[in-house]
C-alpha cells in the first residue's frame, strides 16, 4: 500500500542527494522508499525530470514538520550506509533547498541566527551565494556538514524557520486578498448608490415615494366638475376637487401647491 500524507498547502522539505544514492533510497521495486513513507507518514517524491548525467537529484518530502524530519533522517541514514558499503570517503552533506526570500530568516542580521544554529548543533552551515541564482536556478542551497545527529538537529531548527516563513507569507497573501475583495465590494456598492441617485435625480424629486405616479393617477380620477348656477345665469365655473396630498407625501414634508389663484397648504 502506498502511503501518501500531507496537504497541498504544506511547506515541503526538499533535499538534494547524490544521484548514485537514489537507488539505495528507492530500493528494489520501491520497497525502501515505501517503508519510509509508511514509517514516517510522509509523502516522498524523487524528481525524475533530472538529466541522467546529473550528479544530484532532488527529493521532495511532504507532511507535518515532524514527519518530514523523520523521513529525512531515514533518507540520510541510508545515504551514510550506502557510502559505507561503497567505501566512499567523501563527506555526506545534507543539502536543503530554500526560496531566496526565506533565507533572511535563516541567516539573520549580520549572520546572528545561522551562527547560533552552528554553535548549538556543532555543525558547519553554509548558504549558496545569491549570485548563483538564474532562470534555471531560482533557489538557494543550505548545506549542513557534521555527524548525522548533529545535521538532523540543525535541520529541525532550519526547517521550522522555513515553515514559519511560508505560513507568514500565506497569511499576508490572504490578508491582502481579503482587503482587495472588501475594497471591490465597497466600490461596487458606491457605484450602485451613485447610479440610483443619478437615476432618481433625472426622473423626478428624490423625496417623492416610489409609487407617486400611481397615486397621482388615482387622484386625477377623483377630479370632477361642479357646475354652479348663479341668479344671473352667468357662465359655468368649474372647480377641481383638491386631491388628498397626504396620501402622496409623507406627513413630515410640507408642500405648497397653488391651484388657480388659491393656495392650499397641506
Amino acid at each position: 500500500m502506498d502511503y501518501t500524507y500531507g496537504q497541498s498547502n504544506d511547506y515541503p522539505l526538499r533535499i538534494v542527494v547524490p544521484s548514485d544514492s537514489v537507488g539505495a533510497i528507492i530500493g528494489k521495486q520501491g520497497s525502501t522508499v515505501k517503508q519510509i513513507k509508511q514509517t514516517a507518514r510522509a509523502k516522498i517524491d524523487v524528481n525524475k525530470n533530472e538529466a541522467s548525467n546529473n550528479q544530484e537529484r532532488i527529493i521532495i518530502i511532504r507532511g507535518q514538520q515532524e514527519n518530514c524530519i523523520q523521513a529525512c533522517r531515514e533518507i540520510l541514514r541510508i545515504m551514510y550506509e550506502d557510502a559505507k558499503n561503497k567505501n566512499k570517503t567523501s563527506e555526506i552533506i545534507l543539502k536543503v533547498l530554500a526560496q531566496n526570500n526565506f533565507i533572511g530568516r535563516i541567516i539573520g542580521k549580520g549572520g546572528n541566527i545561522i551562527n547560533t544554529i552552528k554553535k548549538e548543533t556543532d555543525t558547519n552551515i553554509t548558504v549558496s551565494s545569491i549570485n548563483e541564482l538564474n532562470s534555471y536556478n531560482i533557489e538557494r542551497i543550505i548545506s549542513i556538514k557534521g555527524e548525522l545527529d548533529q545535521q538532523m538537529s540543525a535541520l529541525e531548527t532550519i526547517f521550522s524557520k522555513l515553515w514559519l516563513a511560508y505560513e507568514n507569507e500565506n497569511a499576508r497573501a490572504w490578508h491582502y486578498s481579503t482587503q482587495y475583495y472588501q475594497q471591490q465590494q465597497m466600490m461596487q456598492n458606491f457605484a450602485q448608490h451613485a447610479a440610483m441617485i443619478a437615476t432618481v435625480g433625472a426622473t423626478g424629486p428624490p423625496l417623492l415615494p416610489m409609487n407617486y405616479s400611481q397615486q397621482q393617477q388615482q387622484q386625477q380620477s377623483m377630479v370632477h366638475q361642479t357646475q354652479t348656477n348663479n341668479s344671473n345665469n352667468s357662465s359655468n365655473k368649474f372647480m377641481e376637487q383638491q386631491p388628498n396630498l397626504s396620501t402622496i407625501y409623507p406627513s413630515s414634508y410640507y408642500v405648497s401647491i397653488t391651484y388657480k389663484k388659491q393656495t392650499h397648504l397641506c
